[in-house]
């Protein structure tokens, strides 16, 4: 941002930018909205896809999940935030490993 910085004294302009100022502010717009979205990692396996896999009927983004099977066999699968919590979306689970 060209911003020069040193303990309390902070000037603005003072250094040539590297990145132009709206696409800076851009990329801290989206910062933000990945920081408030749910942890890939939260579960004991890591979702790669969790917040880049959206749901092809409502839009909304999905969610790693796993369940186990009355023959003790884990079942890992993706599905929409919308089917999980608020009962909007009726697509069925669409992956299943």
């Amino acid at each position: 941002m060209g911003e020069y910085s040193y303990r309390d004294v902070v000037k603005e302009d003072s250094i040539p930018a590297i990145v132009p100022k709206g696409l800076f502010e851009r990329v801290q717009e989206q910062l933000a909205k990945n920081k408030k979205a749910p942890a890939r990692h939260k579960a004991e396996d890591d979702y790669l896809l969790t917040t880049k896999l959206y749901c092809g009927k409502c839009g909304s983004f999905m969610v790693g999940e796993s369940g186990t099977s009355h023959t003790m066999k884990v079942h890992r699968y993706y599905r929409c935030v919308n089917t999980k919590k608020k009962n909007l979306c009726d697509k069925s689970v669409t992956w299943n490993q």
